[in-house]
């Protein structure tokens, strides 16, 4: 059984990591325990008995947990969600270090910033309070307990969270169903000209974005539920997904529940920042990272990625329909509490979390892990402000300029120090740019958001009219060209945008950019 012994495996199963007094966490192994059969639960009870404690270091737990797994003495052992249990179990190990993020606040807080001798011991709590007063990074070192972390994750395994239904999707028809299991399942949702509307033409309007972030966020076991509904299983081709239930111990239930409590929060009445929009924010966000970003996406811790696809489905919520223009002029009460920064995604965001504790989706989560999930995606919703996009563009040209024409190798960019940044601020960017993604779709589709575009536009100009307001850019239906705004969005704002991220995914370059360039000579002639 190589180099591990039963005694070793059941370490795994009742651990506690302690970083209260130093940031080197400590691997505690329980009594000896033996190895679960095949399909048994992984609960706290198996492993209830301790006698013994010894220390590993951090990499040496790390590389326990590999041994499990790669031990075919005794990874043959484990059914295939015990196993994935103990990969996402050797994830949380790997996070129990320092947290050290910037702080939510919409600013471009860097580490590089701040004196090399305070970040090289942030032991030194003289050092923390220097790092995270005056350089505003958020750093912790609470104690992480592996025991409660696993018996909440084991549970939600046990649980069959993974298999919920929702009654959004009980209370179709079976012809809805089977059309719908089609539209949502994993190689259609990867498609970059995925069409949102054909949800729509299956559930209520008020559905699409629970049915949409539940088969995006709960891959793959949302499509085993919708298939097995059907009673069809997956084919084998059609395996993948983010298996966040598996990887995070994220329950089904309550990720239902939050997105059916943030479409609530999503006016049906607009004409485009609606519960619709971010359904096809998510699903193009999601297309981007299935495109393949490979090495910039191995980056990615599994809470940030969790982070990120909850961004992009929470970042128009609450919207009102008229811009920040309209909220700072009118002095609404948003733009009071802001400050006129940035009032609309100050509220998305502010919103998101709300919702995130009201749902207790991170409940099980670690403080540590719930923390970083809700900074991360405050730090993306932010991001999407409109006014930024020119500033964003540059800097991440700048970004992508050292390296060659090629493209980038980000197999070794990654390993280096400034990655983690880096790859922060280019996820952020594409979820900005998902969120402006409507001329990089088909032409019926490019054309129908448009529209909707300019309705709410114009509403709101309407509305800047009556109260002797100055009316914003492209409100005013009197002087609006259609085809003009869309030529000059595209040719200024959306094509350059894109032609960067090509640089980052190449399949953008041919698959994307050819699309976006016909859209472009099709407005042109409208002109």
């Amino acid at each position: 059984m190589s180099r591990l012994n039963s005694s070793r495996f059941g370490s795994i199963y009742s651990s506690g990591i302690s970083t209260a007094s130093s940031f080197r966490p400590t691997f505690i192994s329980p009594r000896r325990t033996h190895l679960l059969p095949r399909g048994s639960t992984c609960t706290k009870s198996a492993v209830s008995n301790i006698y013994q404690t010894s220390r590993l270091s951090l990499e040496e737990c790390v590389l326990e947990i590999e041994s499990i797994l790669d031990d075919p003495g005794i990874s043959t052992l484990l059914s295939p969600s015990q196993a994935a249990a103990i990969d996402s179990l050797r994830d949380k190990v790997n996070q129990c270090q320092p947290l050290i993020n910037p702080v939510g606040n919409g600013d471009n807080v860097s580490s590089s910033m701040i004196p090399a001798p305070v970040l090289e011991n942030l032991e030194d709590p003289n050092n923390i309070f220097l790092a995270s007063t005056y350089g505003g990074l958020r750093v912790s070192n609470s104690t992480v307990d592996l025991t409660s972390l696993w018996s909440e994750h084991s549970a939600c395994l046990s649980a069959d969270g993974a298999s919920y239904v929702p009654p959004e999707w009980k209370s179709l028809s079976e012809r809805n169903k089977t059309k719908l299991s089609e539209i949502l399942s994993l190689k259609n949702l990867e498609r970059w000209d995925f069409n949102i509307l054909d949800v729509l033409d299956c559930v209520d309007a008020c559905s699409v974005l629970v049915l949409v972030g539940w088969a995006i966020i709960g891959s793959p076991a949302s499509q085993e539920v919708m298939m097995a509904s059907l009673g069809k299983s997956i084919e084998k081709e059609e395996s993948g997904g983010y298996n966040f239930s598996s990887t995070l111990g994220v329950d089904h239930k309550r990720l239902v529940s939050f997105f059916r409590s943030l479409e609530a929060q999503y006016s049906t009445m607009q004409k485009y920042h609606s519960n619709i929009h971010a359904a096809d924010v998510l699903q193009t966000l999601h297309s981007m990272i299935r495109m393949g970003v490979g090495d910039l996406l191995d980056s990615l811790s599994t809470l940030h990625l969790f982070a990120m696809l909850l961004a992009a489905a929470a970042h128009d919520v609450g919207h009102p329909g008229t811009n920040n223009f309209y909220q700072i002029n009118a002095q609404t009460n948003l733009a009071i509490f802001y400050n006129d920064k940035s009032p609309l995604e100050n509220m998305h965001a502010s919103k998101a979390s709300q919702l995130l504790k009201s749902s207790h989706l991170l409940e099980h989560f670690s403080h540590e892990q719930a923390t970083l999930v809700r900074t991360k995606m405050i730090q993306a919703i932010l991001t999407t402000d409109m006014s930024h996009h020119f500033n964003s563009v540059s800097y991440i040209e700048d970004v992508i300029s050292r390296f060659d024409n090629d493209g980038v190798d980000w197999y070794d960019f990654v390993h280096t120090d400034q990655s983690t940044d880096v790859v922060n601020d280019i996820f952020n960017f594409m979820i900005h740019l998902a969120d402006i993604s409507n001329p990089t779709k088909p032409r019926s589709l490019a054309k129908y958001w448009a529209e909707c575009a300019l309705a709410e536009f114009f509403a709101q100009g309407d509305l800047e009219k009556e109260l002797n307001l100055p009316i914003s850019p492209l409100c005013d239906r009197d002087n609006t060209n259609l085809a003009t705004s869309q030529r000059d969005f595209i040719r200024y704002v959306v094509l350059p945008a894109y032609e960067v991220l090509g640089k980052i995914i190449p399949a953008v370059g041919s698959e994307v950019l050819p699309r976006i360039k016909d859209n472009l000579q099709y407005w042109e002639s409208q002109c």
